[in-house]
C-alpha cells in the first residue's frame, strides 16, 4: 500500500524531520510482514524507538514475530494493544494462533471467543478456533467449530475440508467423501480436496476413481507430494510397479523426504527385481 501519512495519534517523534524515515520504514516493515518476517520486525523495532505509543507498527512487528516463531513475544505486542483497547478481530486470531502454538490452548480460545464476539459474521474466528481444538485433541468441539463457520459463510471451502478430515479420521468414509464433494463443486481445482477424496475412493476399493482423482491432482500441481505418492501407490496396489517408479522419483525430485516415498520406490523396485536400484 501507499506510505501512510502518520503512526498513531499520540506517537511521539523526536523531530518533525524524522517523520519520513521512520514512515519509509513502517512501510518497509508492514510489507516483509509475512514474507522476511526477521527483517520487517527489525525494521518495525527501530520504529517502535521512536513510536513506542503507535498501534500499527505494534499490531505488524506482531504479525511478523508470530510468522517468524516467536510466539512469546507476539503475544507481548498483543497484549499491549490489549491494554490501551486497540485489538481488533485480526489482532485476537493472530494472538490466538501465537498461543495455541505456545501450548497455552485455553487463552487462545478465549481471545478467539473475543475475536467471534467482536465481528460475529466473520468465519475465520470460528476456523482458528477449529484448528486449536484439533490440536488439542478435541475433534468433537472442532467439528462444532467448523459448523458454526458454516452457518456464517455457507460451503466455506476450509469449514468443509475440515469437517471431511474430521471424518476421514474417525472412519467415517461416506461423510468424509460427502465433505470433499462439496468442497470441489465449489472450487474444482483445489488439489488439497481432490487428493483426500481419492484416498477416500482408495480405501472403499474404488481404485480407478481414486487413480482418475490423483492424477486430476498432479495435472493441477505437479508438485504435490501427497497426490504423487498416492498415485505411485494406487499403482503399485494395482501391480503397475514399472508405471508407478516414475511418480515416487518425481516426488522426490520435488523435495519430499517422507521415509514412506523412500520405502515404497526401494520395495518397488525390488519387486521389479532392480536390487542395486534399491
Amino acid at each position: 500500500g501507499g506510505t501512510p501519512s502518520t503512526l498513531d495519534e499520540g506517537e511521539k517523534l523526536r523531530d518533525p524531520k524524522d517523520a519520513l524515515p521512520i514512515l519509509k520504514r513502517l512501510e518497509l516493515g508492514m510489507e516483509l510482514a509475512r514474507i522476511d518476517p526477521e527483517r520487517s520486525a527489525r525494521e518495525l523495532t527501530a520504529v517502535l524507538e521512536d513510536a513506542p505509543d503507535a498501534a500499527l507498527p505494534r499490531r505488524y512487528r506482531a504479525v511478523a514475530l508470530a510468522a517468524s516463531g516467536h510466539h512469546e513475544a507476539a503475544i507481548a505486542d498483543m497484549r499491549v494493544l490489549e491494554k490501551s483497547g486497540s485489538l481488533t478481530t485480526e489482532d485476537l486470531i493472530v494472538m490466538g494462533d501465537s498461543l495455541r502454538l505456545a501450548g497455552r490452548v485455553e487463552e487462545a480460545l478465549a481471545a478467539l471467543d473475543k475475536a467471534a464476539a467482536l465481528q460475529p459474521s466473520s468465519p475465520l474466528p470460528w476456523l482458528t478456533r477449529a484448528n486449536t481444538l484439533i490440536g488439542a485433541g478435541r475433534a468433537d468441539e472442532a467439528a462444532q467449530a467448523y459448523e458454526r463457520a458454516l452457518a456464517i459463510t455457507p460451503e466455506h471451502a476450509e469449514a468443509l475440508r475440515g469437517l471431511g478430515d474430521l471424518a476421514l479420521v474417525r472412519g467415517d468414509l461416506p461423510t468424509a467423501a460427502a465433505f470433499y464433494t462439496r468442497v470441489l463443486a465449489g472450487a474444482p481445482a483445489d488439489v488439497g480436496a481432490t487428493v483426500k477424496l481419492g484416498v477416500v475412493r482408495m480405501r472403499t476399493g474404488q481404485r480407478d476413481e481414486a487413480e482418475s482423482l490423483f492424477r486430476r491432482a498432479i495435472a493441477a500441481d505437479p508438485r504435490s507430494g501427497e497426490a504423487l505418492l498416492y498415485l505411485a501407490g494406487t499403482l503399485v496396489a494395482g501391480n503397475r510397479h514399472a508405471e508407478a517408479i516414475p511418480y515416487f522419483e518425481q516426488a522426490i525430485a520435488g523435495g519430499q523426504k517422507s521415509p514412506v516415498l523412500y520405502n515404497g520406490l526401494g520395495m518397488t523396485k525390488l519387486q521389479l527385481g532392480d536390487r542395486a536400484g534399491a
